[in-house]
């Protein structure tokens, strides 16, 4: 499809694409972790 769009010839071969712009909305930020989950206590 890439190669159709950018009329690209036979000996031409899409590598990588970056894609470029906004988002159409803000993603939420990622819940954050507990105390008890980061921490690892040792025993003696």
């Amino acid at each position: 499809i890439i190669k159709n769009e950018l009329d690209l010839s036979d000996s031409h071969e899409p590598m990588a694409f970056i894609t470029v712009g906004y988002p159409l909305k803000q993603p939420k930020a990622p819940a954050r972790k507990t105390l008890e989950d980061i921490i690892f206590k040792l025993k003696k």
